[in-house]
This record gives structure tokens, sequence and C-alpha cells, in this order.
């Protein structure tokens, strides 16, 4: 009689409190009233607790920032993004509810007291071969940079959602090597940092790529510090048992 009643209780409860989990990587685009904005998403969600980033675009304008006070409760999804104008914190509060196939979030995204607009951010699928083979193995790109054109060996190692490695750099005649910090990949999307000291300062040069639906290409933005952005495609040479 006493389970009985706990599945009678259970059925009662609104579908809504059973909502599929949204980690993974959402974009959406939307006109505002500063032009055309375009926003990837990263959710990562554990229990009600959300985190993650948010990454834009507008005009050639890019920026990154890390999401706050991400809460999942039922199909209800809110996070808050902050953002810096004329050295003024403006919170942008998002809040969504998700449709009925998972895969698309309806979002009231506010702007503080200046703007409020109304956005669907759609759900990327996953590389089945990301899933299937991970991207541990080497991994070649060549970036034309500031500095000239430069030849990049990775060499990763996957572990769940954590990357580690190194990274093998030769630019003319120089070459570096260097261990990968920070390294993840989440929804298809890959990211880490190699430390690289230049005229004595310690800076940070970022990866962030997507992963091919094939799993044998990566189309990463490399940045360095704030001096500069390029674009390459890094292709698998060799993966674990495929020399």
């Amino acid at each position: 009689m006493k389970t009985s009643f706990i599945l009678l209780t259970l059925a009662a409860l609104p579908l809504s409190l059973f909502a599929a989990d949204v980690t993974g990587t959402w974009k959406t685009e939307f006109d505002s009233q500063i032009g055309n904005q375009k926003y990837t998403f990263i959710f990562k969600q554990d229990g009600t607790n959300l985190t993650g980033k948010a990454s834009s675009e507008v005009g050639d304008q890019k920026r990154e920032a890390d999401l706050k006070e991400g809460k999942v409760v039922g199909d209800a999804i809110s996070f808050v993004e902050l953002l810096t104008i004329q050295n003024n914190e403006v919170r942008i509060t998002y809040t969504g509810k998700l449709t009925t196939n998972v895969n698309e979030i309806n979002f009231t995204r506010e702007v503080g007291e200046f703007a409020k607009e109304e956005i669907v951010a759609k759900r990327e699928p996953a590389p089945a071969a990301a899933v299937a083979t991970g991207i541990t193995g080497e991994w070649q790109a060549q970036f034309d940079t500031q500095r000239g054109l430069q030849k990049y060996t990775f060499t990763f190692k996957q572990d769940g959602s954590n990357v580690t490695g190194n990274a093998k750099v030769e630019m003319a005649d120089r070459k570096r090597e260097s261990d990968l910090k920070d390294g993840k990949i989440e929804g298809g999307t890959v990211s880490f940092a190699e430390p690289l000291s230049i005229q004595g300062n310690d800076i940070n040069v970022t990866f962030t790529g997507k992963l091919s639906a094939k799993g044998d290409e990566i189309k990463f933005t490399r940045q360095v510090g704030d001096f500069g952005t390029s674009e390459a495609t890094a292709k698998r040479t060799a993966s674990p048992g495929n020399p």
C-alpha cells in the first residue's frame, strides 16, 4: 500500500520537475539596440545549480563572461551575465523555459533597465565521434599570427570532460613546448590555455574550438591576451591504437 501511494504521488507531480539536463552548448542570434548579437552559451548543470559561460559577438567585438546565479527548477532556467558599460557594471538577466523537445529554451533577456529581448537558444548536438573516442591523441594546426606563421602539434589526453596535454610550437627557426592548462571539453567545445612568456611577462594564450561531427577536426580561435586573435583548424594525426 505504501509503495502504491508513493507511485501515485510521483505520477501526480508536474512533468516539468523531470526536465532534461541542459548541460551542453546552446546558440542564439537576435537583434538588439546595439545591433545583431550572436551568443554561444556553455551550460553545466549539477542538480538545480547551473554554471557555465557566455561568448558573444556584436560586429567585430567579442566578449566572454562567466554565468552567475544560475538555477534550473523543473523546466525553468535563469542566470545572470555581468556586462561593463563605461566602467559601470550592468546585470543582464536571463529567464527561460525549456520547450517540450528539450532542445530549445525561450528566454527573456533584460539588460538592466535599458532593454528587453525575447530570444530562442537552441542546443548544439554533441558530435557522436567525440562521445565515442574523445580527443585523446595528436593534432596539428598552423596559425597565421602577428608574429608570423606558427605550427602547432597538440597532444591531448581526455578524461571525462577534463583535457590535459602539451603543445609543441615551431615559428621559423624557433621552437617551444609547454604543458596545457585549464583544459575542458563540453558539448563538443574544446578549451584550454597555453602559458607563454613574452619579454618577461607571463601571458595565457587561450584556445577555444569546436569539434567536427566526424571528430577529426577542431576549428580553433587562438587569443593572445589582449594582443590579437587568429583562427585555424587542427586535424587529428594520431589517436591511441592508431599511430
